[in-house]
């Protein structure tokens, strides 16, 4: 049975960076959709927001063999109210501000950086929780992705490109590749952990969805 590392991005310029360190090429089968194949890695363009972030999952999940197992990472910039910029965090708890719904990620391993709540909107904000990352994927994301996967294999690591005092209106595409070229040992450790409990089994196989 085959397993696939699957990274769900909403930007070109979040995207690009994983795409050149993973050697990864556009699939020209997939009309549509940007799609970025390499051995057991995959990589969708998804487009800002939770419907586009969840179409993405469906989308690797439904061309892929019925039998592959797959590992879900939704990748990309958060802010937060005093983390500096550049600063990972993966999401111990994702709360969808729109519906009220949340969700419990299983951190069956030793995160590679710290982790942190995750507060997902519908629209950009800079009033940011207290101790909360804040982006616009995650809910949907991970609310797709527990369709195909337990919960275990199934996380968010932000990085962080606004605070209270970095004006999110500065960014550019040229600072937020950076921001993620600048933690891409992160991003494969992570996903190279997640691998590794999936070759070797120990991790719980718990299906609980979120509220």
């Amino acid at each position: 049975m085959r397993t696939l590392i699957n990274f769900i991005i909403a930007l070109g310029c979040e995207a690009q960076p994983l795409i050149d360190h993973l050697g990864l090429k556009r699939s020209s089968e997939a009309r549509g959709v940007k799609l970025y194949r390499h051995n057991h890695y995959r990589l969708i363009v998804s487009g800002v927001g939770k419907a586009a972030s969840a179409s993405a999952v469906r989308y690797i999940a439904g061309n892929e063999p019925s039998g592959s197992r797959h590992i879900w990472l939704n990748i990309g910039i958060a802010g937060h109210a005093h983390l500096p910029k550049g600063a990972p965090g993966i999401a111990h708890f994702i709360i969808d501000t729109a519906t009220g719904g949340s969700f419990s990620p299983l951190i069956a391993f030793q995160p590679p950086c710290p982790t942190y709540a995750l507060a997902c909107y519908d629209k950009p904000t800079t009033n940011y929780p207290a101790d909360t990352m804040c982006d616009m994927e995650s809910a949907g994301f991970f609310r797709a992705a527990l369709q195909f996967s337990s919960i275990e294999f199934i996380h968010a690591l932000k990085i962080a490109s606004d605070n209270s005092a970095a004006d999110i209106n500065a960014l550019d595409r040229t600072t937020i590749s950076l921001l993620v070229k600048s933690n891409l040992n992160v991003i494969t450790t992570l996903a190279d952990r997640l691998g590794k409990i999936n070759a070797t089994g120990r991790a719980h196989h718990i299906t609980t969805v979120g509220t």
